[in-house]
């Protein structure tokens, strides 16, 4: 049976939990361990690293119907319309074998990273090799698929702001940082938990590997705070 892509749906992407929460699951199912001795090896096996990596399924806030989370030249807001949008990450139905878009991109591609051929047959035996993997593993519903960004990735820290993801450049980051420390050392930060750290996402390309970029997301405070960001670092 086809492992067909399915039409995009708010409630899938709701479902997800919270970063704190995702992390929480990610670090009880091994952590990083599992991923890099095992998915690593599978996705090279089947050579689509290069248009694909794992994610870690969360959400930064709920959207409402008809919504779409949608990047635009790094920014992400929910959007009404669909028009023009391209898939970027996907969650894994494993009770109907099926992959859900859950955020799209309306950024211009100069078709430099091919785009998921999700009917091939070598496609097909990755999908249904990797949920057996998770299934074997108990980590049906915690991760998904994430478009690659293509080589030379620059990096970049995103910030859940209100309702939008903000991408920052590595320059910007400093000025960020010292306003973040400011607030986080004033009477609000007692209201605050201790922040936790994972990769969030990972991606297994000769150039990732060479210049040793890791996908780091951050949450800051209770699971009622929105405030997270994700940075791509060098290790």
């Amino acid at each position: 049976m086809a492992i067909a892509l399915s039409p995009y749906d708010v409630v899938v992407y709701n479902s997800t939990p919270l970063l704190n929460v995702a992390l929480q699951k990610h670090q009880a199912a091994g952590g990083n361990g599992w991923i890099h001795d095992t998915f690593s090896n599978l996705i090279r096996q089947y050579h689509v690293e290069d248009v694909l990596g794992l994610i870690l399924l969360h959400n930064h806030f709920p959207l409402e119907e008809n919504e779409y989370l949608t990047e635009v030249h790094g920014t992400s807001t929910a959007w009404k319309s669909q028009t023009g949008n391209t898939p970027s990450c996907w969650a894994l139905n494993h009770d109907n074998r099926t992959i859900e878009p859950i955020e799209f991109s309306l950024d211009d591609d100069d078709h430099s990273v091919p785009y998921p051929e999700w009917g091939s047959e070598n496609m097909q035996l990755f999908l249904e090799k990797l949920m057996v993997t998770l299934e074997k593993y108990g980590v049906a519903g915690i991760y998904g698929l994430g478009r690659y960004p293509g080589d030379g990735y620059p990096g970049r820290v995103e910030m859940t702001v209100g309702r939008s993801n903000v991408n920052l450049t590595p320059k910007q980051v400093c000025r960020v940082e010292i306003l973040h420390t400011i607030y986080t050392n004033s009477n609000q930060a007692a209201k605050h938990a201790p922040a936790v750290q994972s990769e969030a996402a990972w991606f297994f390309t000769e150039d990732f590997t060479k210049i040793g970029c890791a996908c780091n997301c951050y949450h800051h405070g209770t699971g009622n705070s929105t405030h997270s960001h994700h940075t791509t670092v060098n290790a």
